[in-house]
């Protein structure tokens, strides 16, 4: 496990997104970090567009003052993903805002989807 400072990139869905991470000795690393234990929709499936607002919405919120603002801490993922189209491994990962609440991003997500059983669980 390996834990950096980082700020937002890009959101890539629900539970992906590109950060840009400070691996020390003004080394920056460009990493997508899927949120560890968080299946939200596809952005083609119901609900996949709204989780990634709200994604958005929650870190615009929690993240504003700092040039770091998002702690993240990432472990390689060694799950099968035979649909996984990269040539490379992607990462999973903890985030949290660090001026934030005390609530990762990860778990304020799953209670965001646990309060739309609707929608379905995307792909790991």
């Amino acid at each position: 496990m390996f834990e950096y400072r980082a700020r937002l990139l890009k959101i890539i869905d629900g539970d992906t997104l590109r950060l840009e991470c400070d691996v020390g000795f003004y080394v920056r690393a460009e990493i997508d970090v899927r949120l560890k234990d968080v299946w939200a929709p596809e952005l083609s499936q119901s609900g996949g567009q709204e989780t990634r607002t709200w994604v958005a919405e929650w870190l615009e919120a929690n993240t504003q003052v700092k040039r770091w603002p998002i702690w993240v801490q990432t472990e390689i993922n060694t799950l099968s993903e035979p649909t996984e189209v990269r040539s490379f491994v992607r990462y999973v990962g903890t985030v949290r805002a660090i001026d934030g609440p005390l609530t990762t991003l990860n778990d304020a997500v799953n209670s965001y989807l646990a309060r739309h059983p609707e929608w379905t669980k995307g792909t790991v």
